[in-house]
């Protein structure tokens, strides 16, 4: 094999070595307390809210906690917003709980009656604590 091959293989196992490696990486976190970052993200049909069906038990319960001064943020699934992304927020609805470091604590996906039920406990625990 010439030198002219070897190279590019040595190339190219380093270029598919640092993607591997890129793509295995955790996402960044906040390694101080981020003020940008709330203690719940919503991702949901906000329209949904006060229809009575289970996305709006989902979004009242949200609502409700932050009426007691926790930090919350809602979006729509189609929002670009940068927590969505940072999240990995692929569904909705989705209610992430962030800590004060910024790393997920719980996540819940979907509108079934377990994860309504679920949610809204947890998020009850979450204004009083």
């Amino acid at each position: 094999m010439s030198n002219k091959w070897i190279g590019l293989v040595g190339v190219v196992l380093a270029g598919a070595v640092i993607i591997a490696f890129k793509l295995a990486a955790p996402l960044p976190t906040a390694s101080a307390p981020d003020a940008a970052v709330p203690s719940v993200l919503l991702v949901a049909d906000l329209r949904e809210a006060g229809s009575g069906g289970r996305c709006a038990k989902i979004i009242d319960a949200v609502r409700a906690i932050r009426a007691r001064g926790v930090s919350t943020a809602e979006f729509m699934p189609d929002s670009a917003s940068p927590l969505i992304a940072r999240y990995r927020v692929v569904s909705a609805p989705t209610v992430v709980i962030i800590d004060e470091r910024g790393r997920e604590t719980a996540r819940y996906e979907g509108e079934d009656e377990g994860t309504v039920a679920a949610v809204t406990e947890h998020l009850a625990k979450l204004g009083r604590e």
